[in-house]
């Protein structure tokens, strides 16, 4: 298994350093440098490398954060949304609790020039529909 893992690696790694060009005629001018194509691997290995770090101190961070007790309580409270609740409309009801905070700002951003607009052209679009289908209906 590690023979054809290095072998998978070795051809990965050739492959970061190949430059894959089209056939046609190219001119010279409008090609980089082997230079240039270098230097702009090493400032992506870079950038990928400092993505990685944050992602690791992002989870660091993380858990930490977990194994503080609330983290624990609230991660043990976590509910399945598919489980019978023994109210009538229990789910319903739980939904409404957890989004009524964001009901206000639903309604006032239903409100923004955009929202109106396209709430006209959508009602436009089928009256039209309805008008047409209507009148060809009407003639059978």
């Amino acid at each position: 298994m590690e023979d054809r893992q290095d072998l998978l690696n070795s051809i990965n790694h050739f492959l970061d350093d190949t430059v894959v060009l089209p056939p046609g005629d190219w001119d010279e001018k409008n090609l980089l440098s082997i230079s240039e194509i270098k230097e702009l691997k090493r400032k992506k290995r870079l950038r990928m490398e400092t993505l990685e770090k944050l992602k690791k101190d992002k989870n660091k961070e993380k858990k930490k954060s977990v194994s503080d007790k609330k983290g624990l309580i609230e991660e043990a409270k976590e509910i399945d949304p598919l489980a019978r609740s023994k109210v009538p409309f229990g789910g319903i009801i739980k939904e409404i609790k957890e989004r009524y905070p964001k009901y206000l700002s639903d309604i006032t951003d239903s409100f923004s020039i955009l929202c109106v607009a396209s709430i006209l052209f959508i009602f436009f679009v089928v009256l039209a529909s309805a008008i047409a289908f209507g009148g060809l209906w009407g003639k059978i």
